[in-house]
């Protein structure tokens, strides 16, 4: 989530960072447990929302120095 957020945060919207978060994790992550019968599993995260509008990240203004 961070590495989305650091890649993405200042163009696309949360639902689009949290898809690619998604896309991540399904593609690039497998477990691996001590326990060969758990390794080389794959899971994905299930994202809920009740937004109605796109949030977006937008850059801090630096605030005026005196």
């Amino acid at each position: 989530l961070t590495n989305c957020l650091q890649r993405y945060g200042r163009s696309l919207d949360l639902m689009s960072i949290l898809t690619r978060v998604n896309h991540e994790v399904a593609y690039e992550f497998e477990s691996m447990a001590s326990n060969p019968e758990y390794s080389g599993k794959k899971q994905v995260s299930s994202i809920v929302s009740t937004l109605t509008k796109d949030v977006f990240f937008p850059p801090k203004k630096n605030p005026a120095r005196p």
